[in-house]
């Protein structure tokens, strides 16, 4: 049986399988994060959300720069200018899209502790695992 899903999975386009592979490690990751809480199905879904939110929305800014800035560049003939309009166009979308986040309830403090800097790698003498600070409101 799971050989037969393996199979069928593997025959999908490449964006397909990279989109439900990334998907199926945020989601075991977001089981991960919501264990312990009262309410777990709501912990899982906010964390999956802010997930999508927090990593999507900065590869979403990240893409739509480089189009623009690819675009403004080709039809001014100014690579300088479509660098510095890439650029703006990066950080207007990243910092509207945090302000709109903010006012998500359940959301906006998972975000804020993803780009908190509570984490921080530690010599164990083997590796540097990363630990990270648990602090929930």
């Amino acid at each position: 049986m799971l050989v037969f899903l393996f199979d069928r999975w593997s025959e999908w386009p490449a964006w397909a399988r990279w989109t439900s592979g990334i998907g199926a490690i945020v989601l075991l990751d977001s089981v991960r994060a919501a264990w312990g809480e009262r309410d777990f199905v709501a912990g899982v879904a906010e964390t999956f959300a802010a997930y999508l939110l927090y990593y999507g929305g900065l590869a979403g800014a990240l893409a739509a720069g480089a189009w623009i800035g690819s675009k403004i560049a080709k039809a001014s003939s100014k690579d300088w200018l479509g660098w510095l309009i890439g650029i703006v166009t990066v950080a207007v979308l990243w910092l509207g899209l945090a302000n709109i986040t903010d006012h998500i309830p359940g959301v906006s403090w998972r975000m804020k502790a993803m780009g908190g800097g509570d984490c921080h790698a530690e010599w164990d003498g083997w590796s540097n695992p990363v630990v990270c600070d648990e602090s929930q409101p």
